[in-house]
């Protein structure tokens, strides 16, 4: 199969077999089958998602997509991000250089306006960021201790150093196999023996929820996928959240291109 110029539609080029001359589109077998948009398009819509822009920003600059087709698009990139995760797990504290992980719960949500409305508008969040390292683990879990310590024991390396809050719940992490401090954040930001959450509370108010403000609200349902694409941005990109070149690989693992001979 050969690219051949095709100047009566939209793609400009086709594939033709070099024995039959039989065509197919040059985007048969891809990720882009079915859309009607322009490729070159397409590959906006990519890369937009992948330096970071928000769906407002990137139709400012690419006006003639329609909303429901940006919130498509990047509900699916979402998919390709927890995907990458799921094909690539980590175990916290496995490098012995970097064996401190800070652990701390966040509440996210929104009151509601005037009490309209049903339903629970705030989730917690259970957080853990490995020092030195670009690894984090977030869980939209339930805030008690027979949620939490599982979730520990299934990320955190045996023998790991965890830093915490005095919250009840994480008493008898010793007993559990971890090294742990604690920090009493009502008397102090950093307790005798060195123990600070600097950079969980980092990750909490400079990035997630700032991340989440950005983007003008989170429907509850897809509020795991948001934070499965801040621990893809936090792991694999640069600290401005440019994934392209990374996410590019994950979206053709994700989606393998049919080989066309």
């Amino acid at each position: 199969m050969t690219i051949v110029k095709k100047n009566d539609i939209s793609d400009g080029e086709v594939w033709r077999c070099k024995l039959c001359y039989s065509r197919k589109s040059i985007r048969s077998g891809t990720i882009f089958s079915r859309s009607r948009l322009r490729p070159t398009v397409l590959m906006q819509i990519v890369y937009f998602f992948a330096v970071d822009f928000q769906i407002y920003e990137s139709a400012k600059l690419l006006p003639e997509v329609d909303h429901k087709t940006y919130v498509d698009w990047y509900s699916f990139f979402r998919d390709v991000c927890s995907s990458a995760l799921l094909r690539n797990p980590i175990k916290l504290g496995s490098d012995i250089n970097s064996n401190i992980i800070e652990i701390d719960e966040s509440l996210f949500g929104k009151k509601r306006k005037y009490h309209r409305g049903t339903g629970n508008q705030k989730y917690w969040v259970f957080g853990m960021v490995e020092r030195n390292t670009r690894n984090s683990v977030l869980q939209l879990e339930r805030k008690d201790r027979n949620t939490i310590i599982p979730i520990i024991e299934k990320y955190v390396e045996i023998g790991s150093t965890i830093y915490s809050d005095m919250w009840a719940a994480y008493n008898g992490l010793e007993n559990d196999g971890f090294a742990h401090k604690a920090v009493n954040h009502s008397v102090e930001f950093r307790s005798d023996d060195g123990c600070c959450m600097n950079t969980i509370e980092g990750l909490w108010g400079g990035l997630v929820e700032l991340r989440v403000k950005k983007m003008k609200g989170v429907i509850p349902s897809r509020l795991m996928y948001v934070l499965n694409e801040f621990m893809y941005r936090y792991r694999f990109g640069h600290e401005n959240g440019d994934i392209f070149s990374r996410f590019l690989i994950d979206l053709s693992e994700f989606h393998p291109v049919d080989i066309i001979e």
